[in-house]
């Protein structure tokens, strides 16, 4: 592994640098009569370890590490390149997004060479180098020592503001490049956030670093391998892109592959000797994905070697690490009808034969509904009781770590025993706000610090699940349990991996947003889907399509009952969302089916190729969501 630094690097600046060997810190200071080369500093080295009584196998180690600290106190070699062997990667290298996407179907590692230009490379490191936080580690680096290996670029550990890497915009350009999104989604799917970022820097000297394994396989995560519900070692839960801004030689600190997946059988600082060291140019992107054993070579070289390190993980899949934000929150009121008015609207549906209500926390109505189907369930004709009804209900996202207390809200507060079927509202668990009740008084979407969306990074989603499956469906406060607005990735982590299946999966389906995929998706893993928002926003524009129009002409019924009839049958008979003012649109609505008839799956076809094709739009779609439908 010892690599003598090149021979091309100043010795006319060179300052006493302090070594730390063994505990202790003498001071190598080359005689400048008789260094006028880095190979006579290396020399001098040499002779300063075998002084300092270090065993002679590790002579040339300490050798390279001392002449390359010593080297960089010269600041005219901080811009020299180390010299480039070629003992490249030996494993992987694509040529683009397709090979990288290829490579990444397992658990491995591939190199995109040139991924980023030139100049964006060169500007980008400009912009490290030139912060003052930067100068200071240097500083620290030289004169105590302290080698801080990775500046936080965006903050998100809610680092002290003193050494708080503040980003540049630029960096944010290398997340949209189409070799890295494509291969991120061909591993985790189109659901994924970036989890963290970091800096890293091998110092000149700086000795090996690792092997380990990073999160959330470490030691340091709550779902770290051999933990009881800890994913499988291969399991798709991140991917890691790391941008080299150097060139990564066999002589300046590149990263190291080994072929094990137990980081407890390799010494901690020690090169393992079936290690491969991963080399590549500047402007190169190397990939990583499952849980490889892994860590960075000495570096030989007095020009720290620097990279930008991104993980991306899952939507909300798993609380990967811990956030210390400040939490506070801003919503608005609910704009809903009256107390009076929706007491008046619901007893109007259940006497019009209405059986199921869908409700939810943030809805804020929970008390008028609750009047309503008591003042029924006291007064009806028909003998309707409360096991002739099916009420359906949503945990909003602030409440995510809080399902028990939020599921026994809502039952007092509609005065009942149980729900016939509790929703996760959004698989997206955002900070609690400080009260269950929020959701429910229009306190809905809280931010950190920056007004940014609040997440919850200490709740994932199979959290949410479990409480419901033990906190509410094993007390018998509810009946069944399922998602919304749950896409494919998280109905395929909950079906996986929950002790309770998912009956059901609410999400926006229409003509222009048919989710065939999904629906596929959802038969096959036993999950019933149910459409909301079918008449295209809230403004219907599907009751206007031309095509809606005509085939409600040949089938002698309304276009609102078209679209609601074309979404239970397309759905395989699962539920169809709608809301409706007044007694006359409740009717038209509940006789939708039985009004436009039968439907082959040819005609179903039929009408989703004329009005969907060549357009897909989303009309509920909140910002704090978004990553939920990446594309």
């Amino acid at each position: 592994m010892s690599r003598p630094p090149a021979t091309a690097y100043s010795t006319s600046s060179i300052s006493p640098v302090p070594i730390y060997l063994n505990g202790e810190a003498p001071t190598f200071y080359p005689d400048p009569r008789t260094t006028s080369s880095a190979a006579d500093v290396l020399q001098a080295a040499t002779s300063f370890c075998q002084d300092y009584g270090v065993p002679s196998p590790h002579i040339p180690t300490c050798a390279g590490s001392v002449a390359a600290k010593s080297l960089s106190s010269d600041p005219s070699n901080h811009e020299i390149l180390p010299p480039h062997t070629s003992a490249d990667t030996p494993f992987h290298v694509a040529s683009g997004a397709d090979a990288a996407s290829a490579v990444l179907s397992g658990p491995g590692a591939a190199i995109v060479p040139s991924a980023i230009p030139p100049s964006l490379t060169s500007q980008l490191r400009s912009s490290i180098t030139s912060h003052p936080d930067y100068r200071v580690a240097v500083k620290e680096a030289l004169t105590l020592g302290t080698r801080t290996r990775y500046i936080q670029p965006l903050c998100e550990r809610s680092a002290p503001a003193t050494s708080c890497f503040p980003v540049d915009p630029d960096f944010l350009s290398l997340l949209t490049l189409p070799s890295l999104t494509e291969a991120v989604s061909s591993v985790l799917g189109p659901n994924h956030i970036v989890d963290n970022t970091a800096i890293s820097i091998s110092w000149p000297g700086h000795g090996v670093f690792g092997p380990h394994i990073d999160r959330p396989f470490d030691g340091n995560s709550r779902y770290a391998a051999g933990a009881a519900d800890a994913p499988p070692l291969d399991y798709p839960v991140s991917v890691q892109a790391i941008f080299l801004l150097d060139d990564f030689t066999t002589s300046n600190g590149a990263f190291f592959l080994t072929p094990g997946t137990d980081p407890s059988l390799y010494p901690e600082g020690v090169y393992p000797d079936d290690a491969v060291l991963v080399t590549g140019g500047a402007g190169a992107m190397l990939l990583a994905h499952g849980a490889l054993v892994h860590g960075a070579a000495q570096n030989y070289s007095p020009r720290p070697r620097i990279a930008v390190l991104v993980q991306f993980v899952r939507s909300f899949v798993r609380p990967l690490h811990k956030s210390s934000a400040r939490r506070s929150c801003r919503g608005s009121t609910f704009a809903s009808l009256s107390h009076h008015d929706t007491v008046s609207a619901i007893r109007a549906a259940l006497d019009a034969g209405y059986t199921h209500l869908d409700l939810a926390e943030m809805y804020g109505n929970a008390a008028a509904v609750g009047e309503a189907i008591g003042d029924f369930l006291g007064n009806n004709d028909r003998g309707i009781t409360r096991a002739d009804l099916h009420i359906t209900s949503k945990v909003w996202p602030t409440n995510a770590g809080r399902v028990g207390d939020a599921v026994g809200l809502m039952l007092d507060t509609l005065k009942l025993e149980y729900l016939d079927l509790l929703l996760l509202h959004y698989p997206v668990p955002l900070m609690f706000t400080g009260d269950v009740a929020g959701p429910s008084r229009g306190v809905w979407f809280p931010t950190n610090e920056h007004w940014e969306c609040g997440f919850d990074t200490e709740v994932g989603l199979m959290d949410v699940w479990k409480q419901m499956e033990w906190e509410v469906l094993g007390t018998q406060r509810v009946r069944r349990i399922g998602c919304s607005n749950c896409g494919a990735s998280e109905l395929h982590e909950l079906t996986a991996r929950g002790r309770v299946g998912v009956s059901v999966n609410q999400v926006e389906g229409h003509l222009w947003m048919n989710q065939r995929g999904l629906v596929r998706f959802g038969r096959a893993r036993g999950v019933d889907t149910w459409f909301f928002g079918g008449f295209g926003g809230a403004g219907a524009e599907l009751m206007r399509e031309p095509g809606v129009l005509e085939v409600a002409r040949r089938r002698g019924c309304t276009a609102g009952q078209v679209l609601l009839a074309w979404g239970a049958e397309w759905t395989g008979g699962g539920g169809v969302i709608a809301s409706a003012k007044g007694p006359a649109r409740m009717a038209e609505n509940l006789a939708a089916r039985e009004a436009c008839g039968e439907w082959t799956g040819e005609e179903l076809e039929e009408l989703a190729g004329l009005v969907g094709a060549g357009r897909q739009e989303r009309f509920y779609a909140h910002k704090c969501f978004e990553s939920l439908w990446v594309h």
